[in-house]
Parts: C-alpha cells; sequence; structure tokens
C-alpha cells in the first residue's frame, strides 16, 4: 500500500516543502502591493507620512508582539496541533476588513474637514479619493 512506508512518507514531505515558502512570498507581496496605495488614500498629501506613519507603527506593535504569543498558546493547550489558531486568524482577517471599510469612509469624512478648516483644495482629479 502506497504512504505506508515511513522514509517514503518523509520523501513525498521534503518535496512539496519548497512550495510552501512560495506561495507564502506571493501572498506577502500581495499584501504590501496593496498597502501602499490603500495607506495614501487615508490621509491628505501634507499629513500623509506623519498619518502612514503613527498609524502603521501603533497598530503593527501590538499585533506583532500578542498575536505570536496567543497562538503559541493555543497551540501548546491543544498539544501542538494547529487547528486552534485559524479563528484567531480569521478574527484578524475579520478586523482588518472591518477597518479597511470603516477606514476608507472616515477618510472622505475627516479628509473633507480638514479641507474645509485649512481652505486647501483637494488634489487634481481627487488623486486617489475613489
Amino acid at each position: 500500500m502506497r504512504g505506508t512506508n515511513p522514509a517514503e512518507a518523509q520523501s513525498r514531505l521534503s518535496d512539496s516543502a519548497p512550495a510552501v515558502p512560495s506561495r507564502l512570498m506571493i501572498g506577502h507581496a500581495v499584501y504590501y502591493a496593496t498597502l501602499s496605495g490603500f495607506l495614501t488614500t487615508l490621509f491628505p498629501t501634507e499629513l500623509r507620512y506623519t498619518g502612514i506613519s503613527f498609524g502603521y507603527q501603533l497598530s503593527g506593535s501590538p499585533v506583532s508582539g500578542f498575536v505570536p504569543l496567543v497562538a503559541a498558546a493555543l497551540v501548546g493547550a491543544e498539544g501542538a496541533r494547529i487547528l486552534p489558531v485559524r479563528p484567531l486568524v480569521g478574527a484578524l482577517i475579520a478586523f482588518s476588513l472591518v477597518g479597511v471599510l470603516l477606514g476608507s469612509a472616515a477618510s472622505r469624512r475627516e479628509s473633507a474637514a480638514y479641507q474645509a478648516a485649512t481652505g486647501l483644495l483637494p488634489a487634481p482629479g481627487g488623486a486617489g479619493r475613489g
């Protein structure tokens, strides 16, 4: 019967192992390719550098610090099974989606208020304010 030999199973696993990092790299590239375009639409030009940096660093620190600890605790509690981490990742994805949806609406509202307060005109053609 195929696959019952441990050496054969290990061989098949090692043959497929290089595919995992390449899939992760593609997802990483897609994320960062769209992130820069989205973040530039959230802030007026005069505040863009500070706004993006402040928001990115402030939100990234808690997630980068606590999520790995929580994930390790979940895996340890289940005896090295990764299944309990899936709801955690799903919650992070849902939280990010809500942030994107609310961020776009808040950006338009705050940009209009900023332009009214400063008397500055929007960039020609709406520059990313779709």
